[in-house]
C-alpha cells in the first residue's frame, strides 16, 4: 500500500540520489563527479505517478479507507527541495528569464 512515509522514503533513497538520468546516460557529470540533481518539477512527476498508484489501490479496495499520501510531511519535503533548487540556481547565476519574452 502507498503511504506518505513510503513515498518520501522512495524519493530520498531511490530517486534523488541517482540524479538526472538523462544527463547521466550521456556521460555528463558535474565538475565534482556527482550526477546533476533532478529539478523540483521532475520530482513532482514521480510524486504524481505514486499518487496515481494510490488512487488505483484505493479504488480496488472497496470499504477500506486509505490516507492520502500528500500529507504535511510530503508538502514540507517538497518545499525544502524547491528551496534547495532555488538556492542552487542562484549560486550558479542561471538566468531565470532566459528563453522568455523578456530575454531581449
Amino acid at each position: 500500500l502507498v503511504t506518505e512515509a513510503k513515498l518520501i522514503d522512495f524519493l530520498q533513497n531511490d530517486i534523488i540520489p541517482v540524479g538526472n538520468r538523462h544527463r547521466a546516460k550521456r556521460g555528463e557529470l558535474r565538475p565534482d563527479g556527482t550526477p546533476y540533481p533532478l529539478s523540483a518539477s521532475s520530482i513532482d512527476q514521480y510524486v504524481k505517478a505514486v499518487v496515481d498508484l494510490h488512487a488505483d489501490q484505493k479504488a480496488s479496495m472497496v470499504g477500506i479507507t486509505l490516507q492520502d499520501p500528500r500529507g504535511t510531511l510530503l508538502k514540507s519535503f517538497l518545499k525544502s527541495i524547491r528551496l534547495q533548487e532555488a538556492q542552487r540556481l542562484k549560486q550558479s547565476y542561471q538566468d531565470r528569464g532566459a528563453g522568455t519574452l523578456q530575454d531581449g
